[in-house]
């Protein structure tokens, strides 16, 4: 669920002329792109470059060009601290391109309605909250996508912030502003066999899915999964099984911190010679 908004310049021949850097430097925020793995790569610019506040993190918002036209899409739920920004935008570049209108999801606005926008996409934000939990029986967790990485919302996640957008939002920065590593998987073709890697070092707080994956279910067919560490291999499930604690992270991630000791014994019990 999104919100999508273009900005047009006013007459079809007054086009300003400008690149998608000349956009993201008049928003004064912090921006990225996202790599395969939907993790952000900082202060890289592409043709959909993502805008956000480094000190609030949520969920960003997406901007590129399309036909001279700005694009801007937020998606939702999100906290009504990012709705505001995401109309803050819409009007640092309805004036930078010299028009009161934009279109929101194919209806024409002017920019006396935003207010009355914004408290429809926080009503619309905290209905999907409550979707996402009535439809929770049948799931055993949501995957959003946050501004630096995904995150997988399940009940318990569900439970603490409900429908209440203020503690979704910090709940979304508490998660994104930890000091640690979020592990995404290289896949590989060996020896006829399409195998999933993450790799784990040394004192280095990582967070690891419960359940291996890839993202949107890009590439399937993974017929094993496994961990690099200090130049050895481990299956992954055993990994998971071997570890005696962790930490809590989301619906289908947990956060370890091995000691080199630790990775030692890991590898004494479970280092595998060949795929």
């Amino acid at each position: 669920m999104s919100v999508n908004i273009r900005i047009m310049q006013k007459g079809f021949f007054r086009r300003k002329k400008f690149i998608i850097d000349d956009l993201v430097k008049l928003s004064h925020l912090s921006f990225g792109v996202m790599d395969e793995n939907c993790q952000l790569i900082p202060n890289q610019i592409g043709d959909h470059t993502i805008l956000f506040d480094h000190k609030y993190l949520q969920r960003g918002i997406e901007i590129y060009i399309q036909n001279h036209d700005i694009c801007l899409n937020l998606s939702l739920p999100t906290s009504m601290d990012e709705i505001q920004l995401f109309y803050y935008l819409v009007k640092v570049y309805c004036e930078y391109m010299d028009t009161d209108e934009f279109v929101k999801d194919d209806w024409l606005m002017n920019i006396k309605d935003i207010d009355l926008q914004m408290v429809y996409d926080k009503r619309t934000s905290a209905d999907a909250l409550m979707d996402l939990k009535s439809k929770l029986s049948n799931h055993k967790y949501f995957e959003i996508f946050g501004i630096l990485h995904p995150i997988s919302i399940g009940e318990n996640e569900l439970n603490d912030f409900g429908t209440d957008l203020d503690l979704f939002g910090q709940y979304l920065h508490n998660q994104q502003a930890l000091d640690a590593y979020y592990a995404t998987p290289r896949i590989y073709n060996v020896h006829g066999r399409r195998i999933g890697m993450y790799a784990l070092g040394v004192d280095i707080l990582t967070i690891l899915p419960v359940e291996p994956y890839v993202v949107l279910n890009q590439i399937e067919g993974i017929e094993e999964w496994y961990v690099f560490m200090n130049d050895s291999l481990v299956k992954y499930r055993d990994l998971m099984s071997f570890i005696k604690k962790f930490d809590y992270y989301d619906a289908n991630h947990r956060m370890v911190c091995l000691s080199k000791e630790e990775i030692s014994e890991v590898l004494n019990t479970l280092a595998i010679q060949k795929i």
